[in-house]
């Protein structure tokens, strides 16, 4: 009787944890053409990658913000991978509302005028920053993931805030270049 008890609970092991792997290994795959993608292999997280090291290794980013009145506007864009990847591939809000307040940190350090914000984009890494918060998800990194989740009610409110921020910046630059005419 022992024996059939054992038999039986070994045979239920060797049959279900084939799928309970597969299921724990289901947050870090995805399924596409019927081959499995883990996310660091994914043309996204690549393509991230590069991003991050374009625009802050190569200094892409301030570079861009140095075109008057598009630079600050049109860098935002290109975090648009990074919150796709956030979004669809790791399914985090705590991770996108924290890269959201990275893009908008920058995104206002940027518009400050009389150079100042040139200047602090060679500094701010917003997009190194974002793509370490990725890894660290991917990787299942818990002081990041811990860092990240303890900060949320922080961030949202923090994103308000620079919402307001950047539109007060926006206007405050229009009505510098109408005075400088």
């Amino acid at each position: 009787m022992l024996f059939a008890a054992r038999h039986a609970g070994r045979v239920l092991h060797d049959t279900l944890m084939p799928y309970l792997t597969k299921l724990k290994n289901m947050e870090e795959t995805k399924i596409v053409g019927g081959k499995q993608i883990e996310v660091k292999d994914s043309k996204s997280f690549k393509v991230v990658k590069k991003i991050a090291d374009l625009m802050d290794n190569w200094y892409i980013d301030p570079i861009l913000g140095v075109i008057p009145n598009v630079g600050d506007l049109v860098t935002p864009v290109f975090s648009l991978p990074f919150l796709y990847l956030s979004i669809f591939k790791v399914k985090s809000v705590a991770l996108t509302l924290a890269m959201i307040y990275n893009i908008l940190i920058d995104c206002a350090l940027g518009m400050l005028p009389f150079w100042i914000g040139n200047i602090l984009d060679f500094f701010n890494k917003s997009y190194k920053e974002n793509y370490r918060l990725i890894v660290g998800y991917v990787e299942k990194d818990r002081n990041v993931i811990r860092a990240v989740n303890r900060k949320v009610t922080y961030l949202i409110s923090m994103i308000v805030l620079l919402i307001a921020v950047i539109i007060g910046l926006i206007i405050l630059i229009g009505k510098l270049i109408v005075w400088l005419g």
